[in-house]
């Protein structure tokens, strides 16, 4: 026999506008709950920092709030809805130059090739932070701390040139076209 299970929803005027009750079948978990074992008979609250917006059937888990939020209370109301993910206090991360922090991380890594990032402090988000990639047509090499970074390049053989016109590097190699001396790092390519 095949069951149907159909979610009544009935609407009321209250105080503040509209507000919806609903009733979910009887082998599945209310809003703001899930089950660990599976079973309609042990639904729970969602876990801290997750939400359940609707009626779910024993086994899905809850959904973990966006970076930077999170739940709080213990009741199933409390995890009911994505906007009982409030933001929360989160860390700062100091990053030095030549480092930054990555989406969803909380550790600093080094500038990648043809970026610069000139370090600072920031907190955990769901995209990269203190990283800015160098204009079109323009290199530079890894570590780089600001925009006098990014250069052209010139291959030599196995090594790659990066040749700036505002950064000095110790030691440099200076190549001078026309009246311009450009500064250099030469990198294995």
């Amino acid at each position: 026999m095949k069951k149907i299970f159909i979610a009544i929803v009935a609407c009321m005027i209250c105080n503040v506008g509209w507000g919806a009750i609903v009733i979910c079948p009887g082998d599945t978990c209310h809003a703001g709950e899930w089950s660990p074992t599976g079973s309609a008979y042990d639904c729970q609250v969602c876990p801290a920092n997750t939400y359940q917006d609707g009626c779910v059937y024993p086994g899905k888990e809850c959904t973990p709030c966006p970076a930077g939020t999170g739940t709080i209370g213990d009741t199933a109301a409390d995890h009911d809805s994505i906007d009982d993910c409030i933001p929360m206090e989160t860390e700062e991360i100091s990053c030095n130059p030549g480092y930054y922090l990555p989406a969803n991380s909380q550790q600093c890594t080094q500038c990648p090739r043809n970026h610069y990032c000139p370090g600072g402090t920031f907190t955990e988000t769901t995209s990269d932070s203190g990283i800015t990639q160098c204009p079109d047509n323009m290199y530079s090499p890894l570590g780089s701390d600001s925009a006098d970074d990014c250069g052209r390049v010139l291959h030599i053989g196995e090594y790659i040139l990066y040749l700036r016109t505002a950064k000095l590097t110790v030691p440099s190699l200076n190549v001078q076209i026309g009246n311009t001396i450009y500064y250099g790092d030469m990198f294995p390519a």
